[in-house]
């Protein structure tokens, strides 16, 4: 029987596409490789991959404060942009996502951070080459100058 209540519903689809895309570069796993994780990996909830997909897919969508992330954490679309496992068809609903606490800690500087809180850090090199490499590989033959 139909429901006419809304439901669960979005208007920020565009971010399958998003995550379709970067899953094809294997964008989030190859940006996690760009980051030392000193995080004890018992207590780890959410894996590298998934908090850069988690900001970078918000950020794209227009939820580019870290405190929107306390209530879209809870979003159905931005769970399943953002996760590595895909829910299953019929199965138990995806856990919530990070919150902006969480988030918060990819986002700061090393020197600025208590090294106890500070489990993050970009290595800007190794970002910078892989940028790099998704422009290059974006192209069948080189540019012309």
């Amino acid at each position: 029987m139909g429901a006419f209540d809304g439901g669960e519903i979005t208007s920020d689809a565009g971010g399958l596409l998003l995550r379709e895309v970067a899953g094809r570069l294997n964008l989030f796993e190859r940006m996690a490789a760009c980051f030392e994780d000193r995080r004890n990996r018992k207590q780890v909830t959410h894996a590298l991959p998934d908090l850069l997909a988690q900001r970078v897919i918000a950020m794209a969508l227009g939820y580019e404060d870290l405190n929107d992330h306390d209530r879209m954490r809870h979003d159905p679309l931005l769970k399943v942009t953002a996760a590595a496992r895909p829910r299953i068809a019929g199965g138990a609903p995806l856990p919530a996502l990070a919150g902006s606490s969480t988030l918060g800690r990819l986002e700061r500087r090393f020197e600025e951070a208590n090294r106890r809180y500070h489990k993050f850090t970009a290595q800007p090199s190794r970002l910078q080459d892989l940028y790099v490499e998704l422009f290059t590989g974006s192209y069948a033959t080189a540019p012309e100058r």
